[in-house]
């Protein structure tokens, strides 16, 4: 399931990939002149509606627990908009804690209690595990943790610049492998 359009620098040539992981790219000219820019641009384009439609859909429809949550916070909150990214679960919860790392505490239970449960998190389980160890050392910390880039840079010893760098890199690996 694709979330990302192709970069528009990419654009002039197109390039499957297969459940099985094999990639064939298409350039204008392949196939005895079969490939066209004009098929190329039509192929691009079928991806993008894809990722649209996959971004639509990708939350799945409130709960009536979720509305009244909701409800609650704008209640208590007069005035704002709820977050659109809000995890009402977390927040709900991490609200009365005093600390970053008390609420990444929670997120790091959340997680592995979905991780056991959840085939699709198990899946991303399993590409996390895959990544270079540098990658999979920075993305634990930074993203499932909780630890700031500074303190995972000093944690590792190495810049903030590359700890961002490698966050980046891990994301990319995820989005190609997941």
């Amino acid at each position: 399931m694709r979330f990302y359009k192709t970069n528009s620098n990419y654009r002039t040539t197109y390039t499957y990939k297969s459940a099985t992981g094999e990639k064939i790219t298409f350039a204008p000219g392949d196939a005895d002149g079969e490939v066209t820019a004009e098929l190329i641009k039509f192929l691009h384009s079928l991806d993008d509606s894809e990722i649209y439609n996959n971004r639509k859909n990708c939350r799945p429809p409130l709960s009536n627990e979720e509305k009244i949550m909701i409800r609650e916070w704008k209640e208590a909150h007069p005035g704002e908009e709820v977050p659109k990214n809000w995890t009402m679960s977390l927040d709900a919860f991490s609200e009365d804690t005093d600390s970053d790392m008390e609420r990444s505490g929670l997120m790091r239970e959340v997680y592995d209690r979905s991780h056991a449960e959840n085939p699709a998190a198990a899946r991303l389980g399993e590409v996390i595990d895959e990544m270079p160890c540098k990658q999979r050392q920075v993305f634990v910390l930074v993203e499932l943790d909780g630890y700031s880039m500074t303190e995972a840079a000093d944690k590792l010893g190495c810049s903030i610049a590359n700890v961002s760098k490698l966050i980046v890199r891990a994301k990319s690996f995820i989005r190609e492998n997941y």
